[in-house]
């Protein structure tokens, strides 16, 4: 597969408002994939370019990229 055929997939985001009013959204099937911002949807806009950028790294690494949580 490749880097958009994963992009493609519904992987899991959770989104969290902190203590200082920021978002923070993370995908639980990418261990450290993480992003944030003073708005919700900039903190997804971040999160789409991390998670492109963790796939990357994940692949050229020669490791596997998680399929999405299907049980969620």
């Amino acid at each position: 597969m490749t880097v958009n055929d994963y992009m493609a997939l519904h992987y899991t985001i959770v989104m969290k408002l902190d203590d200082d009013g920021d978002w923070i959204c993370k995908i639980l099937e990418f261990d450290g994939c993480v992003a944030h911002d003073d708005s919700v949807l900039k903190a997804l806009r971040n999160l789409h370019e991390a998670q492109r950028m963790w796939i990357e790294a994940t692949l050229e690494a020669g490791q596997e990229v998680p399929m999405p949580n299907e049980e969620i």
